[in-house]
């Protein structure tokens, strides 16, 4: 995908649909790069997201902190949602840093 993937996501999906969609383009969903991202972190900004997936798809926001009213958000959109701790070595910091995964897909049904 080229462009304002928020703006892709926003609308309609196109014939390709995806395997994963990871979003590591704001800092959290509450300190966003600009505003006009605020819509895809809601319960129907996922819900649209979601369109782009491929059944069983996995949607995967990568977030400096943890979010309740988000993880509640994702919970509304999908089946399943997983948050994940992502501890590192902040090298410039010199020190632990945990980051947060937040998983989000819709297993695909059993015959």
């Amino acid at each position: 995908m080229h462009g304002d993937v928020y703006g892709t996501l926003e609308a309609p999906p196109d014939a390709v649909r995806h395997d994963l969609i990871l979003i590591d383009v704001d800092h959290s969903p509450d300190e966003r790069l600009g505003e006009e991202n605020g819509a895809f972190y809601t319960e129907a900004g996922l819900a649209r997201a979601k369109d782009h997936l491929a059944p069983g798809g996995v949607l995967a926001v990568w977030s400096y902190a943890e979010h309740s009213p988000f993880a509640d958000a994702m919970r509304a959109a999908f089946a399943e949602v997983r948050v994940e701790p992502v501890a590192f070595e902040n090298v410039v910091l010199e020190e632990t840093e945990t980051n947060w995964l937040f998983f989000g897909r819709d297993p695909v049904p059993t015959p």
